[in-house]
């Protein structure tokens, strides 16, 4: 195995697989043309002996230098090494441009001489062959940096002929369309002078119908919203009412947000909402936003009944200007909850039925078609199996002692409050009442035969405040009757 030089001479330097080398310049090659490189040291050094190569004036004792392309992009050297004393100079033959020696020697590749290149192979590495023609017209490295550091229009085509242009396809403009109600198609420009000082609170996984507006302040505005948002908004806060009057009237804060959310998940529901139910499952964020809308509701609502008990209050027990020791006999042991005899002793067999609970809850639950017996009829039902009878709930009678109460605690220095637009209904100073007649149902409830004594007590406030024309169903047992008679407190004399 031997190394051929310049001449077509055998040499005894070390041999390399041309095969390999050859297809590494032929991929090189096919991408030449396409790319623009710094000039190397070779190609520096042949410029400035250019003339003297062409004269065939080549020194012996130093070692030729020959340009190799390689797949880098950068031109790498090859030196021959100084022959022997006793070896033949070597004298490259200079050649016109696009005649070519052997194709092994023209470049410098070290081959087996036992391999022979196909002739397509030697065709495309004689178009890849650099002369001196090709390298003469390259600038020093000096020079070339110092003419990119002073033309910046240089540097930037030199820089764009370095990396590859993607032509990619222009993302055309989204026409960002109006906003649309779902349900009559129509176009939500309603109410936009209350939008414009809002920020929308939307999310790029939910869909824009459930996007809600916020006010500067971060509270809901009820008149900004989406027609279909306003529309769950209005149901929810009926039934978060609905839940206060019949549930609990003095929630605390926790469990008032989940009644509050509770509302607003069964106003999505009834309007078939689904991405509204889905999100106000999952944004806990969102349905915080939409729950303060009914919660808000709620102190001002508990105080409307409380202006709308004071005259009837008034006329029931007959308050007036000092009347302190009379409502004072009334608020021991709760007795204004009891009917009183003509000698204005307390009938305690029956409680929560004085006439001014009565006259209380009809003017504040059964008022008409819009009040919240009249909407909610169906929720009045008979805690027993076999009975069919429609019953007030205990969280609504409780409230109505409860208002009765925080009215006469008003009268109880005998005057009556300064301005009686200007009352209060504060939580702290009633949830206590409130409680204490939760409890006292709930023990009648839990007595003997208590069940059907509070379902008799219960129905009968039903029929007497919303005018049912509906009978009490006596005829089911004999001891129907006789749970309604106070036995115990039959005379024996």
């Amino acid at each position: 195995m031997a190394t051929v030089d310049l001449d077509g001479k055998e040499t005894e330097r070390p041999q390399r697989k041309a095969k390999v080398r050859a297809n590494e310049e032929k991929v090189w090659n096919s991408t030449r043309t396409t790319r623009k490189r710094a000039p190397t040291t070779t190609e520096l050094e042949q410029q400035k002996s250019k003339a003297a190569r062409s004269l065939g004036m080549v020194h012996s004792s130093q070692p030729e230098v020959l340009p190799l392309v390689s797949h880098g992009g950068h031109g790498q050297v090859m030196k021959k090494e100084a022959e022997a004393p006793n070896s033949t100079t070597v004298k490259p033959s200079i050649r016109p441009r696009g005649t070519s020696h052997k194709i092994s020697a023209s470049i410098g590749i070290e081959v087996d001489s036992e391999i022979e290149l196909s002739e397509g192979d030697e065709d495309d590495f004689k178009q890849g062959q650099v002369t001196d023609e090709d390298a003469g017209g390259f600038e020093s490295n000096d020079e070339f940096l110092d003419s990119l550091v002073s033309d910046p229009v240089k540097l930037k085509d030199t820089l764009s002929l370095e990396r590859p242009i993607i032509k990619s396809d222009p993302v055309p403009a989204v026409k960002k369309e109006p906003d649309v109600d779902l349900q009559d198609n129509t176009i939500f420009t309603s109410n936009t002078g209350e939008r414009n000082q809002c920020r929308l609170f939307g999310s790029p996984h939910w869909p824009p119908r459930t996007d809600v507006y916020l006010q500067p302040d971060g509270s809901v505005s009820l008149k900004a919203q989406q027609p279909h948002i306003r529309k769950i908004l209005h149901t929810a806060i009926n039934l978060f009412l609905k839940a206060i009057v019949f549930d609990r009237a003095f929630p605390n804060c926790e469990e008032k947000r989940k009644m509050a959310v509770a509302a607003l998940f069964e106003a999505a529901r009834e309007d078939k909402e689904s991405d509204i139910m889905r999100r106000l499952r999952c944004d806990s964020e969102y349905s915080n936003y939409l729950a303060s809308v009914p919660e808000a509701r709620l102190a001002s609502h508990r105080l409307g009944f409380k202006k709308v008990a004071q005259p009837i209050i008034i006329a029931s027990y007959g308050l007036k200007k000092g009347c302190s020791e009379l409502v004072t006999k009334l608020l021991i042991n709760d007795n204004f909850i009891y009917p009183q005899t003509a000698k204005g002793d307390a009938i305690r067999n029956l409680p929560f039925s004085h006439p001014a609970v009565v006259d209380l809850i009809r003017a504040l639950i059964f008022n008409g078609p819009s009040a919240l017996g009249s909407q909610y009829r169906h929720e009045f039902v008979s805690i027993l199996e076999d009975a069919d009878d429609a019953e007030l709930p205990s969280g609504l009678v409780s409230l109505m002692a409860t208002t009765i109460y925080s009215v006469l605690v008003d009268w109880r220095s005998g005057t009556g409050p300064a301005d009686p637009k200007k009352v209060s209904f504060h939580p702290d100073e009633n949830i206590g009442a409130y409680c204490r007649y939760e409890r006292l149902l709930e023990r009648i409830f839990s007595g003997e035969r208590g069940p059907q004594k509070y379902h008799t007590l219960m129905a009968r406030l039903y029929c007497e405040t919303s005018d049912s024309v509906s009978k009490l169903s006596t005829e089911t047992t004999d001891s129907a009757t006789f749970d309604y008679l106070d036995f115990d407190g039959m005379p024996e004399n």
